[in-house]
């Protein structure tokens, strides 16, 4: 049996500042920038012409990106586990948290 929330969970931890510094804040901001303004041309890039036609298709199926975008997001995120060290890695396959989705 798992104990109800309370809210004090969290009590010991210590107060983190707001956000990053104001370099890093304008870095993610210009980053965001550009993958935005990079993004349509990236998608054009990958459709095919139809010789009969001319017109643009993906030549692949669209579930094939989010399956792709998948991979990436779960090797990454070990990765930053793996960064953190160890113990935080192997915390993550804990059995006990599973079980809340399972």
């Amino acid at each position: 049996m798992t104990t109800k929330y309370t809210g004090k969970e969290f009590e010991g931890l210590k107060n983190q500042a707001e956000g990053g510094g104001t370099l890093a804040k304008v870095g993610l901001f210009v980053f965001f920038i550009f993958t935005r303004a990079i993004h349509p041309t990236i998608i054009d890039a990958s459709k095919s012409v139809n010789e009969d036609t001319g017109k643009k298709y993906f030549e692949y199926g669209k579930m094939t990106v989010v399956l792709g975008e998948t991979v990436v997001t779960i090797i990454v995120a070990q990765l930053m586990a793996l960064a953190a060290g160890m113990p935080v890695w192997r915390s993550i396959w804990a059995p006990k948290p599973m079980k809340v989705f399972s």
